[in-house]
């Protein structure tokens, strides 16, 4: 009897944790108010972990680049190129930093 009143109180628990909705604060990208939300898109992971879907608005570039000399645009796309190269290296640094400081 104790299991059938523990399992009842269990199942009415966990039904009033899913029927309540809880309110996001979208993040704010550039200006404007932030907005809070209550229904949204979400993904539950097999870990049972909810993780909520954020729209991130689309940034269409449409103006070309004007350089104020050829020597900028040269010094730009050296830049590009030496950082597009260490890149790589600093993310794989970033990651592997604890194994040879002994933690």
């Amino acid at each position: 009897m104790k299991t059938i009143v523990g399992g009842l109180l269990f199942l009415l628990g966990t039904l009033s944790g899913v029927t309540q909705a809880q309110s996001l604060v979208l993040p704010l990208y550039g200006e404007g108010a932030q907005e809070t939300v209550t229904d949204y898109m979400k993904t539950t992971l097999p870990s049972g972990e909810i993780l909520p879907w954020f729209p991130i608005p689309e940034v269409v570039i449409v103006r070309k680049r004007v350089w104020s000399s050829e020597e900028a645009r040269r010094e730009y796309l050296r830049f590009r190129r030496n950082v597009l190269k260490v890149l790589p290296y600093a993310i794989y640094a970033q990651k592997d930093t604890t194994s040879w400081i002994g933690i």
